[in-house]
């Protein structure tokens, strides 16, 4: 078995299609980025969620991501992370669990800001998916 150094996955900048500073340590820079991999060969298209670090003193990156090939994967993840959402706000905030859950629906349901911001996200994201699932960077 040969001894190979794990690098995580090599994604181009026209894939990510969002990177949100997470933090900083002594050695790298670190991302939540969600990614876009159009089909290749036999593998069909996915969308990556995951950390990517980026070396703060070499060029060295490393994208470590879950991949989903099925969108009722992703739903069920998208639900256990905002439960764990809640959950995590209400511990920090010290508020009653069911306070941020209801604020948190009122956000889904009630405020026109939020559904645009949503919408606008969604617009981009399927433009630049769309463009990758046609071979244009």
């Amino acid at each position: 078995m040969s001894e190979k150094k794990h690098v995580g996955l090599k994604i181009e900048t026209s894939q990510a299609l969002t990177s949100i500073e997470l933090d900083s340590g002594h050695k790298y820079r670190r991302y939540f980025t969600i990614a876009f991999l159009p089909a290749k060969g036999s593998l069909p298209s996915c969308l990556c969620v995951g950390n990517l670090e980026q070396s703060l003193d070499e060029e060295k990156e490393f994208y470590n991501p879950a991949k989903f090939y099925r969108h009722e994967q992703l739903w069920r993840a998208l639900v256990n992370m905002l439960a764990a959402y809640i959950a995590f706000t209400s511990i920090k905030t010290g508020r009653p669990l069911h306070s941020i859950f209801n604020a948190v629906l009122n956000d889904l349901y009630g405020s026109k800001l939020f559904r645009l911001k949503l919408q606008k996200l969604a617009e981009a994201y399927y433009n630049s998916m769309r463009k990758l699932e046609q071979g244009v960077s």
